[in-house]
């Protein structure tokens, strides 16, 4: 891009901005507030997130995994005593996810 064109769109933007005033709101302004709305305003932390937990086969290891998730400042475990339980509780939304531990679960720890 030559030095003289570079120069004409600049003047054309310009000119642009002073027939039309909104347009320094629209660049500068509404950025600028788009920014301390989603910086003050808006939380994307996951906290308590509400978790469906099904124990095939209650061992030491699946009550000491259900225990952590527990102890979880992010995660709300719900226990359920079947898969279709959990299943029809994250249809209706009353969860976000599901964990499983099957029944060969404290082998595969191991």
């Amino acid at each position: 891009m030559s030095p003289r064109r570079l120069r004409g769109l600049i003047r054309k933007e310009f000119l642009q901005i002073l027939r039309d005033p909104s347009a320094i709101a629209i660049a500068f302004f509404l950025p600028v507030f788009l920014l301390f709305l989603f910086g003050y305003g808006v939380s994307l932390d996951a906290r308590h997130i509400p978790l469906a937990v099904v124990v095939d086969q209650p061992t030491a290891q699946t009550s000491a995994f259900v225990g952590g998730l527990q102890q979880s400042f992010y995660f709300a475990p719900k226990p359920f005593l079947s898969m279709q339980q959990a299943q029809t509780a994250l249809m209706q939304r009353q969860v976000d996810g599901i964990v499983w531990l099957r029944s060969n679960f404290s082998r595969q720890i191991l």
